[in-house]
């Protein structure tokens, strides 16, 4: 083999080296393209996720406010029956107190 076939060779070598070292940095690119989406992603997702929290907190605000004034209006409706038969009972606790007056005044100082 002469001098001008080992150069030849070697030159295709570094060629072929060349090559794969193209195309590997072509795969190292996509590499890099497909992370840079997925950054971007993540950071969509994280945006998302802190306005999912945000509109969760608001909801879970409502609901406290909606329970507290269903409570307030429950307790209202079963206290309703409870007030009416206290007025009832006041009344005939008057009525007695008013009955036992007239009989005295009626009958004892006559």
């Amino acid at each position: 083999m002469d001098f001008s076939q080992e150069l030849y060779d070697m030159i295709m070598r570094h060629d072929q080296t060349l090559l794969r070292m193209n195309s590997s940095e072509n795969a190292l690119m996509e590499i890099k393209m497909s992370l840079q989406g997925i950054a971007m992603g993540n950071v969509n997702f994280t945006e998302k996720l802190a306005e999912m929290k945000e509109s969760l907190a608001q909801i879970s605000k409502d609901n406290i406010e909606q329970h507290k004034e269903l409570s307030g209006r429950i307790n209202g409706l079963e206290a309703a029956p409870g007030k009416k038969w206290e007025k009832f009972v006041w009344l005939l606790v008057a009525a007695g107190v008013g009955s036992i007056i007239t009989y005295v005044v009626t009958n004892v100082l006559k």
